[in-house]
């Protein structure tokens, strides 16, 4: 690898004015200089591209694509991370703050030629980066390339992930109804292997106006939700390089949540759950973990 390789940094903007500058301004700064910034804007109908446009007159490692229509959040990542000129693709959310190490701590995680993508932790805030940093010591961070714990669900966020350009041409297109950035992580998985580091790296800011995923998806499963999963593991499932032991449980994953199709609850997918959750929910810490893995088990064998 070399010394300093070349890093694009994938920003997808929309209507993100209230809160862009803050976060440009941690990329502009970041101690890894040899970057570039590439920010894709899905139709702002507000000042986000004259933001963009000010920073880019100032620094131009800045380039601004404007989509001609409304691509939304998967195809318009999708478009950056193919305009990326770097040996390494980060994504960047356009509403949180990045420490400014950040590229300097991720890309020595690419020990080898096999970790293909790489992640860090995250906390959240509102109003204000917290002045402690406080790690979530509780949860496991995926690590290696055992598909089957990325199955049910999306562990790794995409504004904690870095990855080898060359992850895209396994990744390109991004698989239709699954968050890029659980296609991108399961895709490394299965042609080669995730790094990870404990430090917190970005601050996710919380508000009502973005996209995600939080604990509640261990909490309770709906009758869509429950198909939604039977879409995305059958999606994994047409990845060619997906190891044979990762198939079979995809493909029975697949079958046990399809009992919830028409009743409300599955014996066979509780039976699936309890017997795999070492595997499905790795990310759990418990001094007691077989009445976690039992309360979790039961909780998503329901479709309410």
């Amino acid at each position: 690898m070399q010394q300093h390789p070349l890093v694009s940094i994938v920003l997808c903007t929309y209507n993100g004015s209230v809160f862009l500058e803050e976060q440009l301004t941690t990329l502009i700064d970041q101690t890894w200089k040899n970057i570039e910034i590439v920010v894709c804007d899905d139709g702002s109908t507000d000042n986000t591209a004259a933001i963009i446009r000010s920073f880019a007159d100032k620094d131009k490692r800045i380039s601004f694509y404007s989509n001609e229509s409304t691509l939304g959040l998967n195809k318009n990542f999708e478009k950056g991370c193919l305009l990326a000129k770097g040996d390494f693709i980060a994504i960047c959310d356009q509403d949180d703050i990045w420490l400014i190490n950040k590229i300097e701590q991720l890309v020595p995680l690419f020990t080898n030629n096999e970790v293909l993508l790489c992640h860090n932790q995250s906390v959240r805030f509102t109003e204000s980066v917290p002045n402690h940093i406080k790690v979530n010591n509780k949860r496991n961070l995926f690590t290696g390339s055992d598909e089957r714990k990325l199955f049910y669900f999306n562990t790794i966020a995409g504004h904690n992930i870095i990855f080898r350009k060359e992850l895209l041409q396994y990744a390109v297109p991004f698989a239709p109804g699954i968050f890029y950035d659980w296609w991108l992580c399961m895709i490394a998985a299965c042609y080669g292997n995730v790094g990870a580091t404990n430090e917190v790296l970005t601050f996710h800011r919380h508000h009502q106006h973005n996209v995600t995923l939080g604990k509640k998806d261990e909490k309770k499963q709906s009758r869509a939700k429950a198909m939604e999963r039977i879409h995305t593991a059958n999606m994994f499932l047409h990845i060619k390089s997906m190891k044979p032991k990762s198939r079979e449980f995809g493909t029975e994953l697949s079958k046990n949540l399809a009992g919830l199709s028409d009743k409300k609850f599955s014996f066979k997918l509780f039976l699936f759950l309890l017997r795999n959750a070492p595997v499905i929910f790795f990310f759990k810490k418990s001094v007691f973990p077989f009445f976690s893995y039992l309360k979790i088990s039961y909780r998503l064998s329901w479709a309410i």
